[in-house]
């Protein structure tokens, strides 16, 4: 039983590996695991066009409540024919799977509309209050469609069930540049794959196909330099282990356990001649976990802490300052959410940053390994990934069935959304229209000096934002963009900067830099960091991870309109309900075994980056 203090748990289990395991969906880096990937539809699903598809026959499959139930419980939907193309590709690779039996199917048009919102059209007869489920036929001719009766059970009835195809994720041919060829990968997945579902396969590629394989890498660590160690002490046998971008490699069994998720293999480097360790391979093992918790540490905070939350708001923040007045509605809400930002990344900029300052003794990339990490990621960067959405689709890890304890997805969707609810009507209350938008010169301008690529002015561009708005032409595009940024000032800040103090204060489980020590082989303490090098990790960690300066929303009472006072109060009220349900859903997950997350709880949120 993993009970729900995670640091006292850390100092007691540091070296179990399903803890290591589960501090990559519930520790310090809420993006850190990617499904691996080979091909775009799971195992016996047909590809047509962007679809996979797929026939269920016979009974009990033969109401269309039935039907629907069937392709939900494997993640998708009565298919979607709006598409006449795809249609007809569906026709001619089903037809010879239904024809000689004269098998129709069920499909999703229910009431003459498809759930595009689009009308069926071409059915043989209309619907009416006794036919009204769409059937299809498939025949040489083409998909004949009928409304049919939808309790009605009848024998000779499939469920036609259709998903997305999965271009999300790492391909295994990505990967494979980097991996031993030497190793046997396959013996290793499969000894850890124990599902005992009919619906999954044990067999590896089997397993990538179905989604149950996953890998957490380190590609920001290849190719940059790194610093030498600022504590060497020449002749002291001690020498700071090498650069290293470990891929770390894990497998899910759904309906073991509440959603069991362990550990496989580490390769130690990103190189093909990099040697493999298993959990049969006692301190070869342990030191490869120390591997990837290191490199977690440093890409979490460097990346993901410093440059996705404090240094690509801090223009943001600025910006607004200079263009949206204190008194202007937006000026009043993102007062809110920019407090004590530019002050603080100020502080990380003196303290962390520089040429012997924190960042350099404590990581091993150190100075140089952090310049690089900086400017590469601020490269790839888009305001895109401000919405967790789209960076949990690309890496693959949407589909709660195949990974079922992944408690930043499952709570950060939430209250993203409540987030998005939240600004909708905080927009409603001062523009009416798309028109009112366009004519707020305020804000236009600050979407005009934060756009990458944005002209007309002095201060055009300067931002340099790549992918936020040039201008505003709609209230929804508003709204987004407020969305993202106050996920990413609270919450994203929140994940990626408060776990710190649980998983990375006990030194061993996560330390910054390891060691290789003469004359000592194998797992031994004597390799981490000396108690000089502790204290400072434990320090910075706790200055990180302690303070929590207000909560998610708090603020109703600072601000001038009373309008905008009562919709806070509102939602307020709504996020202690929230609040109540993600506590619930978190002691539900501790009762299973699990690690204990609430950092995405909206009470431990705060509104802006303070730490």
């Amino acid at each position: 039983m993993i009970r729900s203090n995670p640091r006292n748990l850390i100092i007691e289990k540091w070296q179990d590996d399903r803890i290591f395991a589960e501090q990559q969906i519930a520790g310090i880096n809420p993006y850190a695991v990617k499904r691996v990937t080979s091909k775009p539809c799971p195992r016996k699903w047909i590809l047509v066009g962007n679809n996979c598809y797929k026939l269920f026959f016979a009974n009990p499959y033969s109401n269309f409540q039935e039907a629907r139930a069937i392709c939900k419980a494997y993640s998708s939907n009565l298919a979607i024919l709006s598409n006449s193309i795809e249609a007809a590709k569906v026709n001619e690779e089903f037809r010879s799977a239904t024809d000689d039996d004269d098998v129709s199917v069920y499909v999703d048009g229910a009431d003459g509309m498809w759930s595009d919102g689009s009308l069926v059209k071409d059915a043989t007869n209309q619907p009416n209050k006794f036919k009204k489920c769409l059937t299809a036929r498939m025949t040489p001719s083409g998909i004949k469609f009928t409304y049919s009766y939808c309790l009605y059970s009848v024998r000779r009835i499939a469920s036609l069930c259709q998903k997305s195809a999965n271009y999300d994720g790492v391909k295994i041919s990505a990967l494979k540049p980097f991996l031993n060829p030497s190793f046997n990968w396959r013996k290793a997945f499969e000894s850890k794959l124990k599902s005992t579902l009919l619906t999954h396969s044990n067999k590896l590629l089997d397993a990538i196909q179905d989604g149950r394989v996953f890998v957490v890498e380190f590609p920001e660590l290849r190719g940059i330099r790194s610093s030498p160690d600022t504590d060497e002490v020449h002749n002291d046998g001690r020498t700071m282990h090498p650069l290293a971008s470990p891929i770390a490699f894990f497998v899910s069994n759904p309906d073991i356990n509440g959603g069991e998720f362990l550990p496989v293999a580490i390769q130690t480097n990103s190189t093909r001649n990099s040697p493999v360790y298993t959990p049969a391979d006692g301190d070869d093992w342990k030191i490869a976990k120390i591997l990837v918790q290191s490199a977690a540490l440093a890409t979490t905070e460097i990346l993901e802490h410093l440059l996705h939350s404090h240094f690509l708001n801090d223009p943001i923040c600025a910006s607004y300052k200079r263009n949206i007045p204190p008194q202007h509605p937006l000026g009043q809400l993102l007062r809110q959410h920019c407090l004590g930002t530019l002050s603080t990344s100020k502080v990380a900029e003196d303290i962390l940053l520089p040429a012997k300052g924190k960042v350099d003794k404590i990581f091993t990339v150190g100075f140089q390994g952090q310049l690089d990490i900086l400017n590469n990621g601020f490269n790839a960067w888009s305001y895109k990934m401000n919405d967790p959405n789209y960076r949990l689709k690309k890496a693959g890890v949407l589909d709660k069935k195949m990974l079922p304890f992944y408690p930043f997805r499952d709570d950060g969707l939430e209250v993203y959304k409540f987030i998005g609810e939240f600004v909708r009507d905080y927009v409603y209350l001062y523009y009416k229209s798309d028109a009112d938008v366009v004519q707020d010169l305020e804000i236009q301008g600050w979407a005009n000096e934060l756009a990458l690529g944005a002209f007309g002015t002095a201060n055009s561009g300067k931002g340099k934002i790549r992918d936020f708005p040039k201008s505003f032409t709609t209230r929804a595009q508003l709204i987004d963009t407020l969305q993202k940024f106050i996920w990413s000032s609270s919450c994203h800040h929140a994940a990626a900067n408060f776990p710190v103090i649980d998983y990375a204060t006990f030194v061993p489980n996560m330390p910054g830099k390891f060691y290789d020590v003469k004359n000592v082989t194998g797992f031994d303490l004597r390799r981490f960091p000396t108690k000089r090098q502790s204290s400072r990790q434990v320090e910075v960690t706790f200055n990180l991870g302690l303070l929590h300066y207000d909560s998610l929303l708090d603020y109703a009472k600072k601000l001038k309109d009373s309008k905008a006072t009562a919709l806070v109060t509102k939602y307020k009220i709504r996020i202690e309900i929230l609040q109540i349900k993600l506590e619930a859903r978190n002691n539900a997950n501790v009762a299973k075994g699990h690690l204990s997350y609430n950092y995405l709880h909206p009470a431990n949120i705060p509104n802006s980056i303070s730490t």
